[in-house]
């Protein structure tokens, strides 16, 4: 009686084990695909490459947690460069790179789960533009989406709800700022105020003196970006404050 009571007790450990775990994976997914019905039919342009997109195999959510954490307290494993590609040509190109994080900028959504599968083979970590993936809307369902689906290091945006779906989603979440003139820098700052990124892409990035006083105005790490193209502008904006560069110029990519 001992020995089958304790069997007994076992099986129905385990079996209630089995029925928590499976109760836990049906709530995650309807709780995705409740969110996700409608605005997919508004962001996402040609339903027929979801089911491609879904099967991306990405990082589970305290990988995603643990990463933004440690890419936080170091800025990027110390990555001064975050190199940014335009092409897919230029992506395969930073795959066989020391790079550990690149940018994905103009891409097709349907090509995002070939891209992202490569990433995650050769250990990369992408950070994902939103305002240049064709075929997505850049709103916060598309964040919703990105987020949940193909699962990037982080996400760059001009919006601020895209940037705040990031930041609830535990990845990194970067403002977009075009520093056009004082009325645009002054704009910025309200919507910073709303947003609170993890970091602010100033655009250009070879003014010194604005990317300083952003920095010291908002506290936000700063990322230099646009219009550098020599070694000496990456280093002046690095000087004025920023954490690091973001570039698509393949000469600066040697940069150490």
């Amino acid at each position: 009686t001992g020995r089958w009571g304790w069997i007994t007790s076992f099986l129905r450990s385990s079996f209630q084990s089995i029925i928590d775990h499976f109760l836990r994976l049906r709530d995650t997914h309807s709780l995705v695909f409740r969110e996700q019905r409608e605005p997919l039919h508004q962001s996402v342009k040609g339903l027929l490459i979801f089911p491609f997109v879904c099967v991306i195999m990405g990082e589970s959510d305290n990988a995603l947690m643990m990463e933004r954490k440690n890419g936080m307290k170091t800025h990027f494993q110390n990555q001064r460069l975050l190199p940014a590609a335009k092409s897919v040509k230029d992506f395969e190109k930073l795959l066989e790179s020391s790079y550990e994080y690149i940018v994905m900028l103009d891409c097709h959504l349907a090509q995002l789960p070939p891209l992202m599968r490569l990433a995650h083979q050769h250990q990369k970590k992408v950070i994902l533009h939103v305002d240049l993936i064709q075929g997505l809307k850049n709103d916060e369902y598309a964040a919703e989406f990105l987020c949940q689906m193909v699962k990037p290091a982080g996400l760059i945006s001009t919006r601020t709800p895209v940037v705040q779906v990031a930041k609830k989603r535990k990845i990194i979440a970067i403002q977009r700022v075009f520093l056009l003139d004082t009325h645009a820098l002054e704009t910025s700052y309200r919507l910073l105020q709303l947003s609170q990124p993890d970091y602010i892409e100033v655009l250009p990035g070879i003014i010194p003196h604005v990317i300083k006083e952003v920095a010291e105005i908002t506290k936000i790490p700063i990322l230099a970006g646009g219009l550098i193209r020599t070694k000496q502008e990456l280093e002046s904006a690095l000087e004025a404050g920023a954490v690091a560069i973001t570039s698509s110029n393949r000469k600066l990519w040697h940069v150490k």
